[in-house]
């Protein structure tokens, strides 16, 4: 098991993961970060370049804590121009998931999805030992300058998006008050007149959400658990 680093060869955008087999038997595995995926999409593979940061790791548990480290190194996730999109470690990955040993913490493995090789008895997700040094990682981090500053930048994010109802996009919702007719527009864009700030719910919407929650409820009431 390896850590690596993507490199865009055009504008120097960076992204760091890790893969559960070897760099010789994943020689072109470029990694499966939404951002990265679009940018590959975007520039082409040829120009984006892989290196080796770690390999030889044996194990699950100091496989995610590595990652986490190297994240932080890099300050990937820092970076508002690179493409990780969190801080690493995390158990799990498109159409993987980790299993652990309940009988021993500090053996797990990460299977596909619709794996009918996991051994029997094992448990689907991190063991204690796993959370517990993902935990401290994480708290580790956020102590750092590093960690600050993105604390700091994640509470602006949330600030901003408490403000005119806008979303993790940087769009805002505005509705006309007698049709209430909804458009999303993005921060900078101008709303078609009489149009007021907000999310409007319709007459129409508001009854099917009432009908939908009484089917449930009606539906768990036939069937109590």
């Amino acid at each position: 098991m390896y850590i690596y680093l993507i490199t865009n060869l055009i504008n120097g955008n960076r992204y760091i993961g890790y893969k559960t087999n070897t760099p010789t038997e994943s020689p072109m595995y470029y990694g499966s970060g939404s951002l990265l995926r679009k940018a590959i999409k975007k520039y082409g593979k040829s120009n984006f370049s892989k290196s080796i940061l770690e390999q030889g790791i044996s194990d699950i548990d100091t496989l995610n804590a590595r990652e986490i480290h190297w994240i932080r190194e890099y300050r990937t996730y820092i970076n508002s121009n690179d493409y990780n999109l969190n801080i690493g470690g995390a158990g799990c990955r498109y159409g993987k998931q980790v299993y652990h040993d309940p009988t021993n913490s500090s053996i797990s493995r990460v299977f596909d999805r619709d794996s009918t090789n996991i051994p029997k008895g094992w448990i689907k997700g991190d063991s204690k030992q796993t959370r517990d040094k993902k935990s401290t990682s994480i708290s580790a981090f956020y102590k750092t300058e590093a960690g600050k500053i993105l604390r700091s930048d994640q509470s602006n994010r949330v600030a901003k998006q408490k403000i005119g109802n806008t979303n993790s996009l940087g769009r805002k919702w505005w509705y006309h008050p007698i049709t209430l007719e909804r458009v999303n527009l993005k921060g900078d864009q101008k709303p078609p007149k009489d149009y007021i700030r907000g999310y409007k719910r319709t007459k129409t919407q508001t009854k099917r959400s009432v009908q939908k929650t009484t089917t449930k409820t009606t539906r768990s009431q036939r069937n109590p658990k």
